[in-house]
């Protein structure tokens, strides 16, 4: 191998596209495809180099990267029999699968090369978190699992495109799973930050003024920077494809299901993203849920217009209420997450390294996790501040205009219904 492996890109989107340009500034050597000959084109415009299909790709790849959407993709790029880049693979060529899939997904994919006689191929389970600004600055968070000496050797690579390369035991599938456990939070939280900048413009509050006052608090967390700010001006922040979440949160269930582990605020997202998705909105960005908690009501495009909301509703919901809100659902999703990951095997010490540094990072998290396994029985009764968060969610105004997760969020913590 020379001085720098040759890389293989494979899915110049959103992520992919940053990814590959990190690389080409570091000086290595980048060869990309993409169904859409656009972004390979604007690949050859940063330096890279274009190919036509993967097959033909990855005859000179040291390292093949996969950022596909999803694992039906990742199948065809590898084995298509026309097209597919594993059969023209140099041997001991590194795979690196940098696609949010499931644990059993990447164990089978690991066996169909065995079974092909290609077991010389090196494939790390290595699944990416921090978004398409992050992607182009090389500060992504990777969750990689594989053997030792593939991972060192792959190092200088992953290393250009991380701020942190968390090493996730277990060997491939492990780095899968991990990265499910902290799409909960990423599910559930950009939901979050959406139906309340939603409620916002019900209770016709200023939304900059919220957004202000949230950042400044508890109520904090990446994601309700980051899609506030793009529901604000679009421009601003980039956002992710609806279809991508809704596909990550049909995994998550799924494996909640299989293992019969109840995941109730990860559930009412998949449920909502599911409708947004079957709304016709699955092409746009996740920002459209907005549109169905608005429903009547107006849509991101009015929200923008009218920053100021409707009148109707003044005064019955206050900019420090909101704050209050993300808190709630903040420390639920939190303790949901945790005894999930308890279920599977993970400790809370990895899941909390992870989540500081990734797209499902929050205040309420960092506290939550401090003090999970302090108790026999870890719930939100165990967790430091359990009464002041319970009390602030007693006393919000009851409305048809608050979040579902909310409602759910305060049915958890106080035991109360309608």
């Amino acid at each position: 191998m020379p001085d720098k492996p040759r890389i293989g890109l494979i899915g110049l989107g959103a992520m992919g596209l940053g990814m590959a340009a990190c690389l080409v500034r570091s000086g290595f050597e980048v060869t990309g495809y993409d169904i859409q000959q656009r972004a390979i084109e604007k690949l050859v415009e940063m330096g890279g180099k274009a190919a036509q299909s993967p097959r033909a790709m990855a005859k000179r790849s040291d390292v093949l990267i996969l950022v596909v959407a999803t694992s039906e993709q990742a199948t065809s790029v590898l084995f298509d029999d026309e097209m597919g880049a594993v059969a023209a693979l140099p041997t001991n060529t590194i795979v690196l699968l940098c696609i949010t899939a499931s644990p059993e997904y990447v164990v089978e994919l690991g066996q169909k090369l065995q079974a092909i006689d290609r077991s010389d191929l090196r494939l790390i389970d290595c699944p990416i978190s921090g978004g398409e600004t992050r992607a182009w600055k090389g500060t992504l968070s990777l969750l990689c699992a594989g053997k030792e000496s593939d991972i060192d050797a792959t190092m200088e690579v992953l290393e250009c495109l991380s701020s942190k390369v968390h090493i996730v035991p277990g060997g491939a599938g492990a780095g899968s799973t991990l990265k499910l456990v902290h799409q909960i939070l990423v599910g559930v939280h950009i939901l979050a930050s959406v139906e309340v900048m939603g409620l916002c413009h019900v209770a016709g509050l200023d939304p900059q003024s919220v957004y202000d006052n949230v950042m400044e608090g508890d109520g904090r967390s990446w994601l309700f920077e980051q899609r506030a700010a793009h529901i604000l001006d679009e421009k601003r922040v980039p956002a992710s494809s609806l279809a991508i979440i809704t596909k990550d949160m049909v995994m998550v269930t799924e494996s909640g299901r299989l293992r019969e582990h109840s995941l109730p605020l990860a559930s009412i997202a998949h449920e909502i993203y599911t409708l947004s998705q079957a709304a016709g909105w699955g092409p746009e960005d996740d920002c459209r849920t907005l549109n169905l908690y608005l429903l009547g009501k107006g849509d991101v495009e009015s929200l923008r217009r009218h920053p100021g909301g409707q009148n109707s509703s003044k005064g019955a919901v206050e900019e420090s209420m909101v704050s209050d809100l993300l808190v709630g659902i903040h420390t639920a999703a939190a303790i949901e997450v945790l005894r999930f990951a308890q279920k599977l095997g993970i400790s809370s010490s990895v899941v909390a390294e992870v989540v500081q540094g990734a797209a499902g990072s929050s205040a309420m998290f960092s506290k939550v996790a401090a003090e999970f396994g302090s108790s026999a029985n870890d719930s939100l009764r165990s967790i430091g501040g359990f009464d002041s968060v319970r009390n602030k969610l007693v006393c919000l105004p009851r409305s048809r205009s608050r979040p579902p997760q909310y409602e759910y969020a305060y049915t958890y913590i106080t035991g109360k219904s309608d």
